[in-house]
């Protein structure tokens, strides 16, 4: 039976994924593909998001708006899911119009469900790291925690909130008091200004209200036609699923290709495949547990042929090999169509190559799909196969035959060990630096 193929999308609605613990480089993968589809839409997370891409040689970060924006005949999608500090959006959009990008609301879209990120969230997100101490996350920074928090509680406000400006300030200050209230009843010195707050999100509002619709609406309304091909993109990786990753060192909304349903009000039947984004080799930024990780001159090599810095943080991200348990437990969840590697060429050189294959216990057990959770993965012990290395430079190589027979080995041990069936390979971090299995 054929593949799946991405670069052939049938009509309806395909998912990419994060298959690890995010940076796996969907942004690149995302800007690629996107050139298949009519619209590509952004459904959980916020401004902790660090999408880089190439556009004419120079790296081009964005945090909030889908990178499908550089194509100019290709709608894109903000949806009820993700959690948007309009201040940053605004900024987002005036630098991409420094590009040459055109905003106008027949291609770019807001929902109107969608929940507003205001400054007391970050102050409160920061708040709770120092309180945290040696329990610390390691988190972004931009409020998104107590964001998708006040969410469940039910005190945000909403994009819908910022077309009523007869209500808008009553709303930000009522918000304000219950968020700070909590702030400081862990520091005392914190403060915040309500009336600054508005001033600052209303006239970020006057930017964005043309922007802000119906999205699920717009969405269905394409897919019912029958032949639009929409592309769903995840933020972070799904080992940072707030249910199903390494609690409590994970992000704060759901992850999964099936929160994409739920997120954006699409109905499940649309769903035409899900593909996940893995790099050849595993990282982090932030705390938890991470089996794998090399710290040693292995370690330092990955970071620094793979440019291994947070887009949004700029931490260094730690470093090790790749990690099949995590891999295979990921798929089990979500059921891959197919996988996309990245970053193969940084392995080009390297000394030794190995892959964590198994896990180890206490007491000698192995597992060759992990306990979930930060406690089980912070007592397994990672055991590893050995790869042949190659050090060809493979950044300019087009087709899977002109790869070196190690990488092609490495690569084709990756899905036979996984299940999960091999269609494209990114080596190098321009778009067209991919090589697709399927054609």
């Amino acid at each position: 039976m054929p593949h799946k193929n991405p670069m052939r999308p049938e009509p309806g609605l395909t998912l990419v994924t994060g298959a690890q613990v995010g940076d796996e480089g969907k942004g690149k993968i995302i800007h690629y593909l996107t050139q298949f589809f009519n619209t590509v839409f952004r459904y959980q997370g916020g401004a902790n998001a660090g999408h880089t891409i190439f556009i004419d040689g120079k790296p081009q970060v964005l945090h909030l708006i889908p990178s499908g924006i550089f194509y100019p005949n290709v709608a894109c999608a903000l949806g009820a899911g993700m959690v948007i500090d309009p201040i940053a959006l605004v900024e987002e959009m005036l630098a991409l119009e420094k590009l040459g990008i055109k905003f106008n609301p027949a291609r770019f879209w807001i929902s109107h469900e969608a929940h507003v990120l205001i400054e007391p969230h970050k102050i409160l997100d920061r708040v709770i790291e120092s309180y945290m101490s040696d329990g610390k996350v390691g988190t972004t920074g931009r409020g998104i925690g107590p964001a998708y928090a006040g969410k469940a509680l039910r005190v945000n406000i909403r994009f819908m909130d910022l077309l009523d400006p007869s209500t808008l300030f009553q709303k930000i200050q009522k918000e304000v008091g219950l968020l700070m209230g909590f702030a400081k009843s862990i520091d005392s010195k914190v403060g915040c200004d309500d009336t600054a707050v508005y001033q600052l999100i209303n006239n970020a509002a006057e930017t964005l209200k043309p922007f802000i619709t119906d999205v699920s609406h717009n969405i269905i309304t394409q897919l019912k036609t029958g032949d639009c091909k929409v592309l769903g993109e995840g933020a972070q990786g799904a080992m940072l699923d707030t249910d199903h990753g390494t609690y409590p060192f994970c992000t704060s909304s759901a992850i999964s290709p099936a929160a994409a349903f739920h997120y954006m009000g699409i109905p499940l039947s649309y769903l035409r495949a899900q593909f996940g984004v893995a790099k050849a080799y595993t990282t982090k930024v932030g705390n938890g547990p991470f089996p794998t990780i090399q710290v040693n001159a292995i370690g330092d090599f990955l970071r620094e042929r793979g440019g291994e810095k947070g887009a949004t943080t700029c931490r260094p991200r730690d470093c090790g090999w790749l990690d099949l348990p995590l891999l295979r437990a990921i798929n089990n969840q979500i059921g891959f169509d197919g996988l996309i590697i990245t970053k193969l060429d940084v392995l080009s050189g390297i000394p030794i190559l190995k892959v964590c294959n198994e896990y180890a216990d206490l007491s000698g057990q192995l597992y060759d799909v992990p306990k979930f959770g930060a406690a089980a993965l912070e007592h397994l012990q990672p055991r590893y196969d050995e790869h042949d290395t190659w050090g060809e430079d493979i950044s300019g190589h087009e087709t899977f035959n002109q790869l070196p027979s190690e990488a092609i080995s490495y690569v084709m041990s990756i899905t036979k060990e996984t299940g999960i069936p091999l269609v494209g390979i990114s080596v190098g971090p321009k778009a067209e630096q991919y090589i697709p299995m399927i054609k």
